[in-house]
């Protein structure tokens, strides 16, 4: 008799809270209608769709209101509105775009002609040109690819020229070239790949080197020149311990497909060493790639930023390249070339603009980047990385942002030579030097006026060139980047 009663209760209940719903939608229904030219009512979504004008209209704005009568899309902007997935399909005029369950706008219909969202993010087009959008709208690729897959492990299959490579899902820059028939997303740290007829498997470049949290040993990439045995190479000297959010990040480049870099390993090497002793780095804050891809150095930056994040602002860090750079002839910018890169190809390269923005991305308390390569296209010996170029390209100048200071070992259209009887590049030479007469105690501008002055000299008496290593600091720092250390 009880279970009756409560039964019955609960009956009435529920048709009291059905009436007064009805009740509520009934009356918000009848306020719109008296304020806008139609009104359609979604039972699904439970939500009312506007109308300001008959279809057809120019002049006529859509929104969306919940059965309450509050607004969620004002019909002020958009000329079409559509309940979607998780959201609203958004247009105006023949660009579409996209809001929030919440009417927040994610994508401004002012670019695309075409958006669909999915779990992780929009498919984006202009046209039949593909792009990619991240889950909150950020444009990660531009709606320039003939093709796109679904991001996978970081990574996202693109189609281009008629060719598939893959991009970084994060940041839409190349990890590996155009240069595939098909290929499928990453999954298990592979993807399946057809070139030329034939089908192989090819591994996750950004995992291989995201797992790998101590440096590689060495060894792992093997140099065919002489293994370093000089001054500087000898006696490395014991300097005062590091804090322990001192981080180094190394990458030496030497086994280019075109042309090598004499002693690229070796400074790559030797300057890990400094870095552990000298300055007196743990161990496992000093990392190295050796004959790094695209993926890797890729890979490298977003560690550099990883840490960063965990340590609040509160990191050092060292960055150290030796390797070719090549410039972007049309815009005179100046690109790092990974071991897989084409200097053909700026879409291959690194670009110095995004290093520096990417570095600044994050807090920190200081950044010291030393880069032995020079960027007017030609080699440590004197040649050009493309046979056809006659003359060097002088770039400008990429200003970093924030608190870094950029070391570079060559000037404009200047050539970045090696140091054939020590074994390094000219400009590595003389920076380990300074180290090792301080061991590791030196300013930035007494470390700076020592490699500009000896890398100048011993260049015109070896080469008969000028070679002139400069210092560029952010505008933060132009008054006070001398007085740091490392």
């Amino acid at each position: 008799m009880k279970t009756i009663k409560i039964l019955n209760y609960c009956l009435i209940l529920l048709c009291t809270i059905t009436n007064l719903y009805s009740q509520i939608g009934s009356d918000t229904y009848e306020f719109l209608k008296s304020k806008y030219k139609r009104v359609s009512w979604n039972s699904q979504d439970e939500r009312y769709t506007v109308r300001t004008a008959n279809y057809g209209d120019t002049n006529a704005f859509m929104g969306i209101f919940d059965i309450n009568g509050k607004e969620i899309i004002a019909p002020t902007k958009y000329t079409y509105v559509a309940q979607c997935y998780e959201g609203f399909y958004v247009r105006i005029g023949d660009k579409v775009g996209w809001c929030d369950n919440n009417g927040k706008e994610i994508i401004a219909p002012t670019k695309y002609t075409y958006v669909s969202k999915y779990d992780k993010g929009f498919d984006v087009k202009i046209g039949d040109k593909k792009g990619w959008c991240d889950i909150n709208g950020k444009e990660i690729l531009d709606a320039i690819y003939e093709g796109i897959g679904f991001p996978s492990e970081d990574l996202i299959a693109a189609k281009k020229e008629g060719k598939w490579g893959y991009v970084s899902a994060v940041d839409g820059s190349v990890v590996i070239p155009f240069e595939y028939d098909e290929a499928s997303t990453f999954q298990d740290d592979v993807a399946r790949v057809k070139k030329n007829g034939k089908s192989e498997l090819i591994s996750n470049p950004l995992k291989v080197v995201a797992q790998n949290d101590k440096p590689k040993v060495k060894g792992k990439a093997v140099s065919t020149y002489p293994a370093p045995n000089s001054d500087v190479d000898n006696n490395i000297p014991i300097g005062k311990k590091a804090d322990d959010n001192t981080f180094a990040f190394i990458i030496a480049n030497e086994n280019y497909p075109m042309a090598k870099v004499p002693y690229a390993l070796n400074d790559g090497w030797i300057f890990e060493q400094y870095c552990k002793k000298t300055l007196g780095l743990k161990d496992d804050n000093v990392r190295i790639y050796e004959d790094a891809t695209g993926g890797n150095i890729h890979a490298c930056i977003e560690q550099i930023k990883q840490i960063a994040t965990a340590y609040d602002g509160d990191a050092n860090i060292i960055f150290y390249y030796a390797g070719h750079a090549f410039p972007d002839e049309d815009k005179n910018t100046a690109y790092l070339l990974p071991i897989d890169g084409d200097s053909k190809n700026i879409n291959t390269g690194y670009s110095l603009e995004k290093l520096y923005k990417e570095l600044n991305s994050v807090k920190t308390k200081s950044v010291v980047c030393f880069i032995d390569a020079c960027f007017s296209g030609a080699t440590r010996e004197d040649e050009m990385l493309l046979a056809g170029r006659g003359v060097a390209i002088k770039v400008k100048d990429d200003v970093p942002l924030g608190n870094i200071v950029v070391f570079t070992s060559a000037t404009g259209a200047e050539t970045a030579h090696q140091y054939e009887e020590k074994g390094h590049g000219l400009f590595t030479y003389y920076l380990l030097q300074k180290l090792q007469e301080t061991k590791g105690n030196v300013t930035l501008g007494d470390l700076s006026e020592h490699v500009r002055k000896m890398v100048r000299r011993k260049s015109v008496l070896i080469n008969q060139k000028m070679q002139t290593p400069t210092v560029i600091p952010s505008q933060a720092l132009q008054d006070k980047w001398q007085k740091i250390k490392l």
